[in-house]
């Protein structure tokens, strides 16, 4: 009697430590902005719609534009839980991408400030990034904006960029200038649709 007692206790002793272990397995756990979600936790909303909605066309591009596929992602950036990109391209090339994270918070984290060495870095024979005169571009929607050019001091050839924090979504659009397919009137006209598109789908209002 006494040996099926002790068997009962450390077959239910076996049992409860089983199920701590199995609950301990089901706690969160974040990796970056990956969220598994265990049992008793909210999960991560899902969106309303697709990220690659966000993502423009060709039809906010001037004439002779075309798309050309999405992005390399050669420097590997490991933002957000989501990201999607698209090229565009007619004698020079424009990038327009867009991330995803698991809240705002993470993509005001993750938004490049002044000093960051990303996306706003300088690089071996480009000058300084700085707001041309030309296109002192403020966004109206993003919570979170910066645009700035800078310039090869060899050939004098220019590029510019934008990057927004949109509530938990930052977007980054990058065109090298050009006075034949790129002017400073078409960067406006796109930079504007990148706006409305975001509040299109966040359900904001457009100034």
């Amino acid at each position: 009697m006494n040996g099926r007692t002790y068997s009962c206790r450390w077959f239910l002793a076996g049992g409860l430590i089983l199920l701590l272990a199995s609950l301990a397995l089901l706690c969160v756990r974040v990796e970056g902005d990956t969220i598994v979600v265990g049992l008793g936790v909210e999960p991560v909303p899902t969106p309303a719609f697709p990220i690659e909605k966000l993502l423009l066309d060709e039809s906010a591009f001037p004439e002779g534009w075309g798309q050309q596929g999405t992005p390399s992602y050669k420097n590997a950036y490991t933002l957000g839980v989501e990201r999607t990109g698209v090229t565009f391209i007619n004698r020079v090339v424009a990038v327009h991408e867009v991330y995803r994270f698991s809240s705002a918070e993470r993509a005001i984290s993750k938004y490049p400030g002044s000093n960051d060495s990303w996306w706003f870095s300088p690089r071996e024979g480009w000058g300084p990034w700085s707001v041309p005169a030309e296109l002192p571009y403020q966004s109206p929607v993003a919570d979170q904006f910066r645009f700035a050019c800078y310039t090869e001091q060899q050939t004098g050839r220019q590029a510019c960029q934008a990057v927004g924090q949109y509530e938990q979504y930052l977007v980054r659009f990058h065109t090298f200038m050009w006075p034949e397919t790129m002017t400073f009137a078409d960067l406006q006209r796109i930079l504007v649709a990148i706006d409305e598109r975001m509040a299109f789908y966040l359900g904001t209002d457009m100034p």
